[in-house]
């Protein structure tokens, strides 16, 4: 690959700010400067930077739904239109106000309606009679399926309260006359023009994506732009030892360790757990000193491909991308160090010891505490049927099973059969254990 760092790509002329086209650009595109610079990021990174646009096309296409919506049903009308509406609706009278005990606070935006009837009252009973069950309540605090505290949507700028209202609030609308409703909608009509050119904003910045894309090579996503799913199960990973902290210490030497990516806390939610075919640590408990975990947006866990990518770009690639995928890395993790990482990224990789053989013994499953550990429950008590403790353990196991991996290698087809045998122990001793409670 020839070094790129002079090289600028043929970007088209666009007068479009990221703030234009992204609904957060400042993390989306975390440390990159320029369309030139997205230029640089290769078709990967520039469909992610599409989808994320689309997003954010789609959420303004709801918001400019809802607007229109609340602008026909406020057009042309006065309080006493609201009076009729309110007539189609329940107006309750609350039997029983208090602060409830598990309140954080005793002041008057704690008090609650603590009858039977309030708690169990639909969302959107009330509409333009009391604000905690109308259809048109916004954000605030709320529990079953009303608001505490509360804003209108309907009512914003002049005429919009200084504070948020009650649940018990009788509905402003009623009271307000048909030239205060007017400018209500006139706001809104204001709204909906300023939405829709923001959404034409964003479908041009679409289209202008799209140019950049046509032609560019594949290159490893910005950890901003990491998929959810990007690591799966069976996963040949590479994990940064460099910067290794934590309550167990090292035992190998090496920046860097093979690791095979398995299932576990949160996966494909935000956590990648992996492991190690031999020892890296001191803490036996955490896979027989094996297991290895990062955040999926962290720089500290690398697919193989990746790794390679990344490693031969630092000597003798694309050192324009290396320094935008490096300016990536969350700044906000002051104890990683990114030049240390740039300088890393050609270090050793951790080898086993010559006379290591991998582990065949089964996954023991003999406690609760091991049924937990194996499924990722966080308490088992938390499952009260035999259909819920299968349909967790079945999320495992579409993961796990070997059919489902029978084209990984060895090691991944062992680890793959041993944890598949522990999910069926733990789901069987956790339903076991709930029958007997049920005797």
């Amino acid at each position: 690959m020839t070094n790129q760092l002079m090289k600028t790509a043929l970007v088209p002329t666009t007068t479009l700010c990221f703030a234009d086209v992204f609904s957060y650009p400042e993390y989306t595109l975390r440390g990159i400067g320029s369309w030139e610079d997205v230029a640089k990021l290769g078709s990967k990174n520039i469909g992610a930077l599409v989808s994320d646009a689309r997003g954010h096309e789609k959420s303004l296409t709801v918001c400019i739904s809802k607007l229109k919506e609340q602008q026909n049903l406020l057009e042309g009308k006065s309080g006493s239109d609201f009076e009729g509406l309110a007539k189609q609706f329940e107006n309750p009278i609350i039997r029983e106000l208090r602060v409830p005990r598990d309140s954080w606070a005793g002041d008057e935006d704690s008090i609650e309606p603590t009858d039977d009837a309030s708690k169990t009252r639909a969302r959107d009973a009330t509409t333009f009679n009391l604000c905690g069950w109308c259809k048109h309540n916004g954000s605030g605090t709320g529990r079953y399926n009303y608001m505490i505290t509360t804003h209108c949507q309907l009512i914003r700028g002049d005429n919009a309260p200084d504070s948020l209202l009650h649940f018990w609030t009788p509905c402003l609308l009623q009271k307000m006359t048909a030239e205060q409703i007017t400018a209500q909608t006139n706001r809104i009509k204001k709204e909906v023009a300023d939405t829709l050119a923001m959404r034409e904003k964003v479908q041009g910045g679409i289209k202008f994506l799209q140019t950049l894309k046509q032609g560019q090579p594949e290159k490893p996503y910005l950890t901003s732009l990491r998929p959810h799913d990007q690591f799966n199960v069976g996963d040949e990973a590479i994990g940064y030892l460099g910067q290794w902290r934590g309550e167990h210490n090292l035992i190998v030497d090496g920046k860097w360790v093979p690791v095979t990516i398995v299932y576990g806390y949160r996966y494909h939610d935000g956590y990648i757990s992996a492991q190690a075919l031999f020892p890296i640590h001191s803490n036996k408990s955490h896979a027989g000193g094996c297991g290895y975990s990062s955040g999926c947006s962290h720089a500290a866990i690398l697919l193989r491909s990746e790794f390679d990518w990344l490693r031969h770009a630092a000597t003798d690639g694309d050192l324009g991308f290396l320094g935008l995928w490096i300016a990536n890395i969350d700044g906000r993790d002051k104890e990683f160090d990114r030049v240390r990482f740039l300088g890393d990224l050609t270090g050793n990789i951790a080898l086993p010891p010559a006379d290591w053989q991998p582990p065949a013994d089964e996954i023991l499953v003999r406690s609760v505490r091991d049924a937990e550990r194996v499924l990722h429950m966080l308490k088992a008590d938390l499952f009260e049927t035999e259909d819920e403790i299968r349909s967790w353990a079945n999320m495992q196991l579409r993961e796990v099973h070997p059919d489902r991996l029978s084209g990984k290698s060895d090691g991944v087809k062992a680890y793959a059969a041993r944890q598949t045998r522990a999910v069926y122990a733990a789901r069987d001793l956790l339903i076991d254990r709930l029958r007997g409670r049920q005797k």
